[in-house]
């Protein structure tokens, strides 16, 4: 992965001219460099670049406006899936303040949900599917569902 970030940044070096690019193999491992090889390493390749040009005005917006509408589906199919809640409680340390907030209910509500987060947090990926039952029944009588 960082020799694809290092020729990454090879290739949006300043210049747009064509750049070469070396790959030395040495005792230390192996590097990619725009200067020749060093002599006690082995030149392996020799790639000549051409960095691609800048993106335009219309491409970074074209960008932005992605990331934002990839943003806004993440949060509604998070919204879908219940999750967003789960999520605010549980970095909330379940206080009632943030119960009131999400519209949760009472302390024995939010008492319950902390519960059920501490104990899927304790059983990580060894959860089973009777835990994950008994556990959202608990919190279905707390809460009134």
């Amino acid at each position: 992965m960082r020799r694809i970030a290092f020729i990454a940044a090879l290739l949006f070096a300043d210049s747009v001219s064509a750049q070469t690019l070396y790959k030395c193999i040495s005792r230390a491992g192996t590097s990619y460099q725009q200067a020749p090889c060093p002599a006690d390493a082995t030149t392996s390749r020799v790639i000549e670049t051409t960095p691609e040009p800048p993106p335009s005005q219309e491409e970074r917006s074209e960008r932005a406006r992605k990331v934002q509408q990839d943003r806004s589906e993440s949060e509604y199919l998070s919204r879908m899936a219940g999750t967003d809640r789960m999520i605010a409680t549980s970095r909330r340390s379940g206080s009632r303040h943030a119960a009131t907030s999400q519209g949760m209910g009472d302390d024995r509500c939010v008492s319950a949900k902390a519960h059920r987060q501490r104990a899927l947090d304790k059983a990580g990926l060894s959860r089973t599917y009777d835990l994950l039952s008994s556990l959202d029944a608990e919190v279905a009588a707390a809460c009134g569902n």
